[in-house]
């Protein structure tokens, strides 16, 4: 089954096994971790904060920190909202689209 929290992690770990992935993994890894994690949090079986945490753990800690201070995040804050989310796949489509990261 593809929408489970299992697959999300299997997607997460195979994105970190590549040594240098390149923005055609990247972008190809968000556009199927999200509309599968969105799923997830519509039927309750993860929340936005696990949706969060599952999705940058994909990302190299330099892509991380850029995240973070793009879209004002405080990973120890589980009160995440929705706004979030959206600002947060927003903004790494963005970098994998504009930058060379």
């Amino acid at each position: 089954m593809h929408n489970t929290e299992t697959y999300l992690q299997n997607l997460i770990q195979k994105m970190r096994k590549e040594k240098d992935p390149s923005i055609a993994a990247y972008r190809t890894f968000i556009f199927e971790f999200v509309p599968r994690s969105n799923f997830l949090v519509t039927k309750l079986v993860i929340n936005i904060h696990t949706c969060i945490v599952l999705f940058l753990q994909a990302f190299s800690d330099k892509i991380v920190d850029k995240l973070y201070k793009r879209c004002k995040i405080d990973i120890d804050d589980t009160s995440f909202t929705a706004y979030v989310w959206l600002e947060l796949k927003k903004e790494a489509i963005n970098i994998y689209t504009k930058d060379d990261s």
